[in-house]
């Protein structure tokens, strides 16, 4: 691992002292916040921790109880895995309630530390009695809610969902009252009617001028106000195809993931102090994703497309997390930025914008971040005569086809016209003509037979004839493989699926396939695996840490070095 930096510390274990509390303290007194890394050396080599999931408990125990002002939203734990050993890692924002201290010592130099360098030092008494000075006072957990007569049942039943239980003393936990006991605008938006209006509006053109829908999904839980814009935008979310030089490209007008990131963003770090209201608006190009409230004092672009992590509602922050609507902090900004380009983002003094042009209508090229994904191109269109893109796309399709036949040995011919979106008869005809090629063969009884491909490359001999007869038999029943002619593990044309380039953009560590899909919008675990999981470990790019028990509850995936130079290489600017 590289050296400690300034957002970056290695401890070899969880210290029994209270050297944790006062890396984490100094984390949350600086500007960009940092990461905590348990089971490597000062050196970076590393060692693993022993029983990880009793140090991520106990980690998480000192920082609630050890640290001062409350820290609830303001870290995130998790486990990886490096060098094939396990590694705790805790990421810390920035705090918006600093001066914070070790709780033992108080607001003192003693108590009060911050980042120097890769250095964590004391703070004087005068910066601290600056830093209190500047203190927010105006906070949604100190503004009284509008109505005291509150309810939580939806609140509760979404925690239940995921596994956990509000006890009686909930509103103190989750900081749902005012210092002398009332409800504050906190426990206003999370209750289960309110007067808080989210609005989806949908217009005929590029302006406003034409509105044709307008969705009202406010005066409820901001919780489920949220589900339901998603579930709106997921519907309005349509898929358009092109034949592509290898696969038939399939293309949603805006990316999933991202979008569901955006909107997240938006109820979390919206400016809720006046009651007002994220906006989302669907335009003839484009979806605009807008919230109240510009940077956080202090923040720059740099630091926003960097990923830096600034909470302005750590109460609701703590709360999206409890039920898996955020999952990492600053994983939201990388997952938007492996998709697009920086040019999405728009602020102003009062307002944050983020506009995802649909497909076909990129924003133009711009410079992006220093290691950052090079941002997705609009689907070309096609030229020329008609009878002409007609042959061409259908050439272009067989090639596909033979593609998906080589990498694809446990597949159907109904699996792939699903996958292609084509009639099986079609399928049938096109496999016709690579017979007649002589790239595939048909082998086997007529029902219960199967496809083999004979050939490694099509695209030299997939024209060679162009003329079947109508009603030549083709195999009902077949099941398609691929012979030994070819690598099954390799793909043919040496170009990864692009499907495959979005799976190894999420797998920044091990994880499970539940994650993955979350990560990448998908709730077809069947779609999941076989158009994403099963290509990536057939050409090597991904590997099971189980391999012997595919079907364990408890499986996860990680990259493989060929799949980190797959990676890299379309990072920096490589054909996916």
């Amino acid at each position: 691992m590289n050296d400690e930096t300034g957002n970056r510390e290695y401890k070899r274990q969880l210290d029994r002292d209270d050297r944790f509390e006062r890396a984490v303290v100094a984390f949350l007194n600086s500007r960009d916040g940092g990461t905590i890394y348990l089971g490597v050396e000062d050196d970076g080599s590393v060692c693993g921790v022993a029983a990880p999931d009793l140090v991520q408990r106990q980690a998480a125990d000192r920082i609630r109880n050890n640290v001062r002002p409350a820290t609830m939203g303001l870290f995130d734990i998790g486990l990886e895995e490096r060098d094939g050993k396990p590694v705790v890692r805790i990421v810390v924002s920035s705090g918006p309630d600093r001066p914070y201290y070790r709780k033992k010592d108080g607001m003192t130099p003693h108590g009060c530390f911050v980042r120097v360098g890769s250095q964590t030092q004391q703070i004087p008494e005068a910066e601290i009695e600056a830093m209190f000075a500047r203190r927010a006072r105006t906070s949604l957990r100190t503004i009284p809610a509008p109505s005291q007569n509150l309810h939580f049942e939806q609140l509760r039943i979404r925690y239940e969902e995921h596994g956990k239980s509000l006890n009686e003393r909930f509103k103190e936990t989750l900081e749902l009252l005012t210092p002398d006991g009332k409800y504050n605008l906190v426990a206003y938006l999370l209750a289960d009617d309110n007067n808080v209006s989210i609005k989806v509006a949908k217009y005929a053109g590029t302006d406003k001028i034409d509105l044709i829908e307008n969705e009202e999904y406010g005066f409820c839980s901001i919780l489920r106000a949220c589900d339901r814009v998603l579930e709106k935008l997921t519907v309005e979310n349509t898929t358009s195809a092109r034949i592509g030089r290898i696969y038939r490209e399939e293309r949603k007008r805006y990316d999933p993931a991202a979008v569901r990131e955006a909107v997240v963003n938006a109820f979390v770090h919206n400016d809720w102090t006046n009651l007002d209201t994220p906006v989302f608006e669907l335009f003839s190009d484009r979806l605009e994703v807008t919230s109240h409230g510009s940077l956080l004092p202090g923040m720059t672009r740099e630091d926003l497309l960097s990923g830096c992590s600034r909470v302005r509602n750590r109460e609701l922050m703590r709360v999206f997390r409890d039920v898996d609507l955020v999952e990492q902090l600053g994983s939201g900004m990388r997952r938007m930025l492996g998709a697009y380009s920086p040019d999405i983002f728009r602020y102003t003094e009062t307002f944050f914008h983020v506009d995802f042009r649909f497909a076909g209508e990129p924003f133009a090229s711009a410079a992006r971040p220093k290691g950052g994904l090079k941002p997705k191109s609009g689907p070309k269109t096609q030229s020329g005569p008609k009878t002409r893109a007609s042959s061409s796309a259908s050439l272009e399709l067989r090639t596909q086809i033979f593609e998906f036949l080589a990498a694809h040995p446990d597949t159907t011919t109904r699996d792939i016209a699903m996958h292609f979106n084509i009639a099986r008869s079609a399928i049938l005809k096109h496999f016709a003509h690579l017979r007649t090629a002589g790239v595939a063969r048909f082998v086997g009884p007529a029902r219960g037979g199967h496809w083999e491909v004979v050939r490694e490359r099509a695209s030299e001999h997939v024209a060679a004839s162009e003329h079947v007869a109508v009603g030549e038999h083709v195999g009902p029943g077949e099941h398609v493989a691929a012979s030994d002619h070819v690598d099954s593990g390799e793909h043919a044309g040496g170009r990864v699926p692009n499907n495959v380039v979005r799976l190894l953009r999420e797998m920044d560590g091990v994880l499970s396939g539940p994650e993955l899909r979350k990560r990448l919008g998908i709730g077809s675990r069947r779609f999941f695996q076989s158009e994403c999981m099963t290509p990536a470990i057939r050409l090597g790019l991904a590997e099971m840490t189980q391999p012997d028990s595919p079907r364990s509850p408890t499986q996860k995936y990680r990259l493989t070095a060929k799949g980190q130079s797959v990676l890299a290489a379309a990072g920096n600017g490589g054909a996916e």
